[in-house]
């Protein structure tokens, strides 16, 4: 696991999440495994980020109709 974290290093991530406490959690971790860490607390402000700066986003969602929107707009802006 080291290695495929060392490959991942200066890789930015997008943390989008609802809840205060888990996106801090998930932030501080991604943070200390060397990951350039940006974080959003909505869809809609991760789509104006997404917007300003494209990157590759992962993300656990509550449900596949509230990331629908945000998948559509990055398959469109990624030409998918």
């Amino acid at each position: 696991m080291g290695a495929l974290i060392e490959d991942k290093a200066d890789q930015r991530v997008l943390v989008i999440d609802d809840n205060k406490e888990s996106r801090r959690a998930i932030c501080e971790v991604l943070s200390d495994l060397g990951f350039e860490v940006s974080a959003c607390g909505s869809l809609s402000e991760g789509l104006r980020f997404f917007r300003a700066q494209p990157l590759v986003v992962a993300g656990c969602f509550e449900s596949e109709a509230e990331v629908a929107p945000f998948v559509e707009f990055v398959r469109d802006e990624a030409g998918d």
